[in-house]
């Protein structure tokens, strides 16, 4: 018995050390699984910046190829640019060389209209002076012809006289009929000069005003030929500014084409550098796909880990538990040692890593927990000082009163497992009623505290460590929190 008694003592101590280790696995198994699920989003950060760098290369590469196109095309049309300005400095350059030669034609026309002119002036000139000698010599016929009236009528005179005087008068009659018929001569050439000239000055006065005509012609084409010389000046200048035009255009078309090479040669060179990029990012994105799944994987092996070391701990408090009966009984037992009644308890420990991170069903987990110990510290009593019948009450007003809140919580929020969940919740409560069933026919046998242990403790720490939890990550990824 003293044998017996040791072993249980030592039991009862290792159980406690069991107990502490299991309590410091399941925090170091937290803290693991916290740097997991920040490795984990630090991972799924990665993955997300992967995924825009490598959407970013492709749409920067996609755009990279759309400019080398249009620095191609741009390219050409430089090309054909150039080879236009070519042909227009040639054309210009040909106008500015005909505009030279014109313009120097122009002087020599402008100097021969001038001189053609002034000789039509000078004729013109001559021709009044012509004209007011023909006046002249009409005014000297009209005085001739004047003469020659007078002089006929002082023959007629002296024939006259001549007649009266008779015989003596007879040699000057003859005189008298000489001059009268000189002057009928002169009178009569006077005349026919008086119409010569008469159309002679006719003539004159035609030549006259066709010289004024022409004066006038002259004078319109010089003033036409100026202003047409005044624009050929201005025709050669604006070919010449134009030709320097057309070279400093030539000179930028040129730098533009080279130019357009290096950018064409720095497209090229982004392409491929893009290309090269794009293809490392791909690589880089396949990576860290593999990481993602590796660190998912490892957080499923933690999870499990975290499970299993609550189970542990469950088991534990389980083998706590059975130490303190079996330490209750050997005491009532007269073993020689020396058992002393400290450290006897039975609770089940609250551990963080239980949260489902909803306040409200957490603390009502915590009240859970608080009476199953009301429960299993009752049933470990041997002085009957607890109603046992009252305590599984107690309780199980409680468990009906969470699982009533916590289908509300999940009904509000539309969880998809919800059926599911109620189903658990039904068998756990059936299973407790026939718990209860037992207590009140007086059942405190070790079996029923081994059901109790299975039934109540260990099914409810694994039920919220996985089906809890995963309402819990629902409602937070869905920002129902």
């Amino acid at each position: 018995m003293a044998n017996i008694a040791e072993v249980v003592q030592k039991n009862r101590v290792l159980s406690l050390h069991l107990n502490k280790s299991s309590k410091d696995s399941t925090y170091a198994i937290k803290n693991i699984n916290e740097e997991i699920c920040d490795l984990k989003n630090n991972s799924a950060e990665l993955l997300d910046a992967v995924s825009n760098a490598s959407s970013s290369v492709e749409n920067i590469l996609s755009a990279v190829n759309q400019l080398t196109i249009e620095v191609e095309t741009q390219f050409k049309a430089i090309e054909q640019s150039s080879a236009s300005t070519e042909e227009i400095m040639g054309s210009i350059s040909n106008v500015a060389k005909i505009s030279e030669g014109r313009l120097s034609t122009m002087d020599t026309l402008t100097s021969l209209i001038n001189n053609g002119g002034q000789k039509v002036e000078n004729t013109n000139h001559f021709i009044q002076e012509i004209l007011s000698k023909a006046e002249d010599m009409m005014s000297m016929v009209d005085i001739i012809n004047n003469i020659a009236s007078q002089t006929n009528l002082l023959a007629m005179n002296a024939s006259i006289e001549a007649a009266h005087a008779g015989d003596a008068g007879k040699g000057f009659s003859v005189v008298a009929h000489e001059i009268r018929n000189l002057a009928e001569e002169t009178g009569s050439n006077a005349g026919r000069i008086g119409e010569s000239l008469k159309e002679t000055r006719d003539k004159i006065y035609l030549a006259s005003e066709a010289g004024n005509e022409s004066q006038k012609s002259f004078k319109v084409i010089r003033h036409e030929v100026d202003l047409f010389a005044s624009s050929l000046k201005e025709v050669s200048l604006s070919m010449n500014e134009l030709s320097i035009a057309s070279n400093e255009i030539l000179e930028s078309v040129s730098t533009l084409v080279s130019t357009s090479n290096s950018v064409k040669d720095a497209t090229d060179n982004i392409s491929n550098g893009s290309g090269v990029i794009s293809s490392s990012i791909k690589q880089v994105n396949i990576s860290s796909h593999k990481t993602d799944e590796v660190i998912s994987n490892v957080s499923s092996l933690t999870e499990e880990l975290n499970s299993i070391s609550l189970m542990v701990s469950a088991f534990g408090n389980q083998n706590k538990y059975n130490n303190s009966l079996l330490y209750l009984e050997t005491k009532n037992l007269n073993t020689g040692v020396d058992v002393k009644e400290k450290d006897i308890t039975a609770e089940i420990d609250w551990s963080d890593l239980l949260s489902v991170d909803v306040k409200d069903m957490d603390d009502e987990h915590k009240e859970l927990f608080k009476r199953i110990n009301s429960l299993l510290v009752a049933m470990l009593d041997r002085n009957k000082k607890y109603n046992l019948i009252e305590i599984s009450n107690y309780l199980s007003d409680y468990i009906d009163y969470h699982f009533r809140d916590e289908e509300k919580l999940l009904e509000k929020h539309k969880y998809p497992k919800l059926d599911q969940h109620k189903k658990l919740h039904k068998k756990y409560e059936d299973d407790f009623r026939d718990i209860q069933e037992r207590i009140k026919n007086g059942d405190y046998e070790a079996l029923i505290l081994i059901d109790i242990q299975d039934k109540v403790v260990t099914w409810l720490i694994e039920h919220i460590a996985t089906v809890d939890k995963e309402y819990g990550r629902y409602l937070a990824e869905n920002n129902l929190i």
